[in-house]
């Protein structure tokens, strides 16, 4: 049984995502409370389309055990759903949970451009390239 979440992470890294989602599902019947598997199925559905379910797993997992991660992608799933403002939060969430990781900062930076704050998201592209330069 547990070893059912590494197989499930092995199924999602090489892209067999049907198979991703059959093993988290089957996990999370008998893990309930990991957060970490809530997150990575909510992943996997926003990549194969299913973005309401996805959403609900994201913040499942957040509200059991926020993480910086769960924020992030909780926020890349807005973004792409066009709702900018929500996903900047989310962003924001993410930058207060590890203020030295840069994907959170390029993501709010895309999102408040999206929004029209060009002064902010500035600040933001300037301090993502900070933290990682070669990106």
């Amino acid at each position: 049984m547990y070893s059912l979440l590494p197989e499930a992470i092995a199924m999602h890294q090489s892209g067999r995502l049907d198979d991703a989602e059959r093993l988290y599902r089957e996990y999370l019947q008998f893990n309930s409370r990991d957060a970490h598997a809530m997150q990575l199925l909510g992943v996997v559905l926003a990549s194969t389309q299913h973005t309401d379910e996805a959403m609900q797993w994201m913040q499942k997992s957040i509200a059991t055990s926020p993480t910086m991660a769960a924020h992030y992608n909780l926020g890349a799933l807005l973004h792409q759903l066009d709702r900018h403002l929500d996903a900047a939060e989310q962003f924001r969430q993410a930058i207060t949970m590890n203020p030295e990781a840069a994907g959170p900062h390029l993501s709010l930076a895309s999102s408040l451009d999206v929004l029209g704050d060009m002064n902010a998201a500035i600040v933001e592209y300037k301090r993502a390239a900070q933290l990682d330069p070669q990106n």
